[in-house]
């Protein structure tokens, strides 16, 4: 063998050596790039991630992705061909891009779109990757949905748990949790209320009635307190409300205040029925001392020394 052949062989030797050492190095940087992709929890993640193994290892010079959530009508013609195709991705050699479903099973979650990529020969061996790329991000973007969705459950169970269904305030159940915790150096206002003749309107117009009075009653008392108040469902007509507000001065404010809410209501209110009476009464941290229990206790009991004096004021 001549000279310059063996040159020539041992240059071409190396060059396929350096052509490993660097597909090795691509494919390892892919790997721990898709292994970071099954381990995130956000979609947003995901897409930032493919975006970056096909802008900084494919090199390609623009990335994009077409979500299924996106309108029909603001996706390119061959984009939305492709949602609707039964092919899992597209290859257009003529405008060096790739575009690609991420999918799982039947849901087509979107597609990623690379375009101008600085090594068009390279695409078939791109493409392999991108096709186990995108079925990572579709198991992927499977289990964050799952994940979401599991979320929202227990989002909603726990509402549930913690609230009246009649009235969408918080229900007898999250007031004795309430209850439980220590009142410490907080100042508060206890409010304990309770709807006048109730079981009148039960017995004589049926619980339906009732229960609008109910609503009407709790709609009342949640536009008198801040968002920041606590306010629920003790009972049947029973409510009680936790202000984290510190002297009586406060307190006979929001008393007045929620009076005459309720004389407003009653003047715009045409169905007798519907017409608002309720007794109250209320406890203060500065002068009342105690747990928020027994806080909630002399509350009650001034409720229903108003309600006794109500009482012998009708009859």
């Amino acid at each position: 063998m001549e000279l310059k052949e063996i040159i020539t062989d041992g240059t071409q030797h190396e060059k396929r050596i350096a052509d490993l050492q660097a597909q090795c190095a691509e494919f390892s940087s892919i790997v721990d790039l898709m292994a970071k992709i099954s381990a995130l929890t956000s979609k947003r993640d995901v897409i930032e991630k493919i975006k970056e193994i096909c802008l900084m290892i494919f090199g390609a010079n623009q990335v994009r992705y077409w979500s299924s959530e996106t309108e029909r009508n603001d996706l390119p013609d061959e984009i939305t061909e492709l949602f609707a195709s039964i092919n899992k991705y597209m290859l257009m050699r003529e405008d060096n891009r790739l575009c690609i479903k991420i999918q799982w099973e039947d849901r087509v979650f979107g597609i990623v779109d690379a375009q101008g990529f600085m090594f068009p020969d390279r695409m078939d061996r791109i493409l392999r990757f991108t096709k186990d790329i995108a079925a990572i991000c579709g198991v992927a973007f499977s289990n964050i949905e799952k994940h979401e969705q599991l979320i929202k459950y227990q989002r909603e169970l726990k509402y549930i748990s913690y609230h009246d269904s009649l009235t969408e305030l918080f229900n007898r159940k999250y007031l004795n949790v309430l209850l439980e915790r220590p009142v410490e150096n907080n100042q508060m206002i206890v409010f304990a209320f309770d709807i006048d003749e109730m079981k009148y309107i039960n017995d004589h117009f049926g619980h339906t009635e009732g229960d609008k009075l109910i609503q009407h009653t709790a709609a009342v008392l949640r536009n008198c307190l801040r968002e920041t108040d606590f306010l629920a469902r003790a009972g049947g007509d029973e409510f009680v409300a936790i202000l984290p507000q510190p002297d009586r001065g406060t307190a006979e404010a929001v008393l007045r205040r929620i009076q005459e809410a309720i004389e407003q209501h009653n003047i715009r209110e045409e169905d007798p029925n519907l017409k608002i009476s309720v007794s109250i009464g209320f406890a203060v941290t500065e002068e009342d001392e105690g747990s928020l229990e027994e806080l909630l206790q002399i509350a009650d009991e001034r409720m229903q020394e108003n309600k006794m004096i109500k009482s012998r004021t009708l009859h």
